[in-house]
C-alpha cells in the first residue's frame, strides 16, 4: 500500500514538474521587441510553455482558447485581445521570457490600454485549476478579462 501511494506521488510530482522545471533557454515567433500598432488593442494574453509539454500545459492552452473562441471571438476579430502563445525555451522569446520573469508554464493577462501597461499573473491559478477545475479556471480568466476590458 506505501509503495502504490509513494508511486502515485512520484508520478503526480514528475507531472508537475514538466510544467515548472525548464531550462533558463527560452524562443518563439515573436520577438520581445514587439511594438502594438493596433490602437484596438486592450488586453493582451501570454500564454508561455516549455518545449516538453505535460498534460496540464495543454490543458491550459486548450480552456484558454476555448473560452477566447466562445466569449470573445468579436473582440480577437477586432484585435481588442490578442493572444499569444509562446515556446519559453526559445532564444526568440528571450526578452519576453525575461520581461514577464517566466521560468515555467506561465499566464499573463497585459492591460494594454490607455498607454499604460499592467501585467496580471495568473499562472499559479491556471496550474492549479486548468485541469482538475476546468469550469472554474473557464470563470476565473473570464472575470479576469472582463474586468480589464471595463478598464
Amino acid at each position: 500500500m506505501k509503495i502504490k501511494i509513494l508511486f502515485i506521488l512520484l508520478l503526480a510530482g514528475s507531472i508537475f514538474t514538466a510544467c515548472l522545471n525548464g531550462s533558463k533557454k527560452k524562443d518563439s515567433q515573436n520577438s520581445g521587441t514587439e511594438i502594438s500598432v493596433n490602437s484596438n488593442l486592450k488586453l493582451k494574453i501570454y500564454y508561455f510553455h516549455l518545449k516538453d509539454r505535460s498534460e496540464s500545459c495543454l490543458n491550459i492552452e486548450s480552456r484558454i482558447k476555448e473560452l477566447l473562441e466562445t466569449n470573445y471571438s468579436e473582440e480577437l476579430q477586432k484585435g481588442t485581445i490578442e493572444l499569444i502563445v509562446l515556446n519559453a525555451n526559445k532564444y526568440a522569446n528571450k526578452a519576453l521570457v525575461k520581461k514577464y520573469e517566466v521560468e515555467n508554464t506561465a499566464l499573463h493577462l497585459v492591460y494594454v490600454g490607455g498607454g499604460a501597461e499592467n501585467n496580471y499573473d495568473l499562472s499559479v491559478f491556471a496550474l492549479k485549476y486548468a485541469t482538475e477545475h476546468p469550469e472554474l479556471f473557464k470563470k476565473g480568466l473570464k472575470d479576469s478579462i472582463d474586468k480589464m476590458l471595463s478598464l
